[in-house]
């Protein structure tokens, strides 16, 4: 209410627009779109990726470690951006990271070749290991339920 209208528009022109960023930057720059692919065609703030030749739960935490807590997915494995003011501010240092996370990753995945320990995913990290124990549930309705908990608790709060 206290931004009005013009602010609340430019607001979301400006997420909308960092939003788009990192979406053209991922599917466009020669260091990002070999490795990592943009799931569907974002609309609006928030901006899902997967990796073709990466552990994307290993980027995930590779940019935890710099500050960054992307959500993980899963069905299939991704990790996804939701854009708001904050991220609007430094979308060029969130994009640089990335891209040094990529490089970082690759480079892991070539020692990993080179010891013969195989390609993609000789490593697993904290996200993997949570969506690894959330895809193994025989039921899933667990998952549902302990997100509505979550949830109820939060908005309760």
């Amino acid at each position: 209410m206290s931004q009005g209208e013009s602010g609340y528009i430019d607001s979301c022109h400006k997420i909308v627009g960092a939003a788009k960023k990192i979406e053209s930057t991922i599917r466009e720059q020669p260091s990002l779109r070999d490795d990592l692919t943009v799931m569907g065609k974002p609309l609006v703030s928030v901006v899902a990726f997967t990796s073709r030749t990466l552990n994307v739960y290993d980027l995930a935490d590779a940019m935890s470690s710099k500050g960054w807590h992307l959500n993980a997915l899963q069905r299939p494995p991704a990790i996804h951006v939701a854009v708001t003011l904050p991220v609007v501010a430094a979308v060029d240092k969130l994009i640089g990271d990335l891209v040094a996370v990529v490089e970082e990753e690759k480079e892991k995945e070539r020692v990993r070749i080179v010891e013969g320990k195989g390609a993609k995913g000789g490593a697993k990290g904290d996200a993997a290991a949570l969506y690894g124990v959330a895809g193994s549930l025989p039921n899933p309705s667990v998952v549902n339920s302990l997100a509505e908990g979550f949830l109820d608790t939060l908005y309760k709060a």
